[in-house]
């Protein structure tokens, strides 16, 4: 009699297996929908999202034996569950381990390779006249400023708004800071979804003119943008295996709207020191897209290398040169990006201390000043990062009573 029903029971759980493996894959696919995980195992997102897989999938297990009454059964589901939910996440937290900056300082502070220059070398001889090193007259917060009154008189303009992004380009022989239009939320977004973004902001890098440029037809896809027009939902689908964080927008010299995507891979264990290998073209008005090796990238294209991946890794470089430990206490060596620095006053203003500049050779460059992390308020030189190279330089200059960057600029 008992073998009949321990028959009927595991009859019963196996017909219902069907039902277990659909209810997780409608409600993981949601999950993916929504959350959008690089399927590759240097995504930590990944991880997180095979443990709910396997807790959604073992709950549906163990309802699926109380129901058919083999409480047994259910607990035993319950500890194996358990127990494989726990050696994933184990296994998780020991790769992360392994890729930290505790156990590999070393591997990360070689990941930037900084060349050194001398100040004196490389520029005494540079003036305003021979113009052959054009620094940006516009920074960023005056960018912000001008841009947002451009688009007060183009049709419908309360559906969108201006992006804070402002990044330095080249555009027909002129160097601008440029920004895209977002949509001004969900509600917005279904008004305004089939006339698309109407245009860009440009801001001269010398006059501070801004001026609203159209697209004609207007262009689509956006971080922005909801369901298959969000550009991250879009290259997650396109490229579900790449790790893809971010995007920034450019123009080509005929005012094409791209979005520029880095590629990047972990090259410390599962998931650390990430560098970048490629970079993803998008065209803003029909998502075709292009990926592009770093030696092949289309000669426009001012920003190969965003501002974080060049910041943190040369940060790293100067944080871990005598190890993990010595960035953390003595500090011995140790110097800082000024901008990395952020103000603790009370009125809660802070001093972003990087700005664009243009290089001799017409690229678009990151600037910040370097600081000795146990003194902020000197200042040993500075770095400039190429945005289209990747190439940081290192310029030491000997300069008595040098201020902080900070303090210089206030």
């Amino acid at each position: 009699m008992k073998k009949t029903k321990r028959a009927e029971l595991s009859s019963r759980v196996f017909f219902k297996i069907p039902m277990v493996v659909a209810w997780t894959a409608i409600v993981m696919g949601i999950v993916y929908y929504l959350a959008l995980p690089v399927i590759s195992l240097q995504s930590g997102g990944f991880w997180w999202f095979a443990i709910i897989t396997l807790l959604v999938f073992a709950i549906g297990l163990v309802a699926m034996h109380w129901s058919s009454e083999d409480e047994d059964g259910a607990e035993r589901v319950s500890k194996v569950g358990i127990g494989v939910i726990a050696a994933v996440f184990i296994i998780f937290c020991f790769m992360g381990i392994c890729s930290s900056k505790m156990v590999n300082s070393r591997r990360y502070q070689e990941i930037m390779p900084v060349e050194t220059a001398n100040f004196t070398e490389n520029f005494t001889d540079i003036t305003v006249e021979d113009n052959t090193q054009t620094i940006a007259i516009v920074d960023l917060e005056t960018a912000k400023m001008v841009g947002n009154r451009t688009i007060g008189n183009i049709s419908n303009s309360s559906w969108y708004e201006v992006d804070s992004e402002f990044n330095l380009i080249e555009y027909q022989g002129k160097y601008y800071r440029i920004s895209p239009l977002n949509y001004g939320g969900f509600f917005k977004y279904n008004k305004a979804k089939n006339n698309g973004l109407p245009g860009f902001v440009l801001v001269d890098s010398e006059t501070a003119q801004a001026q609203f440029v159209e697209v004609e037809g207007g262009y689509f896809y956006s971080p922005s943008a909801y369901w298959n027009k969000d550009l991250r939902r879009h290259l997650r689908t396109c490229f579900p295996n790449d790790l893809i964080f971010e995007s920034y927008f450019e123009v080509d010299d005929d005012g094409n709207p791209y979005w520029i995507s880095p590629v990047y891979e972990s090259t410390i264990s599962a998931f650390g020191g990430r560098k970048q290998v490629a970079v993803v073209i998008t065209d803003a008005v029909n998502g075709h897209n292009t990926k592009y090796q770093l030696d092949q990238i289309p000669e426009w294209v001012d920003h190969c290398y965003s501002l974080s991946y060049l910041v943190n890794n040369t940060q790293y470089h100067y944080s871990y040169v005598s190890g993990f430990w010595n960035s953390v206490f003595s500090q011995t060596g140790v110097y800082k990006l000024a901008y990395m620095y952020r103000s603790d006053k009370a009125d809660g203003e802070y001093f972003e201390g990087y700005t664009s500049l243009i290089g001799q050779d017409g690229d678009v460059y990151f600037y910040s000043g370097l600081t000795p992390a146990n003194s902020s308020e000197s200042n040993a030189g500075f770095v400039m990062m190429n945005t289209r190279t990747g190439q940081v330089t290192q310029f030491d200059y000997s300069q008595p009573n040098a201020a902080e960057e900070s303090s210089a600029q206030a």
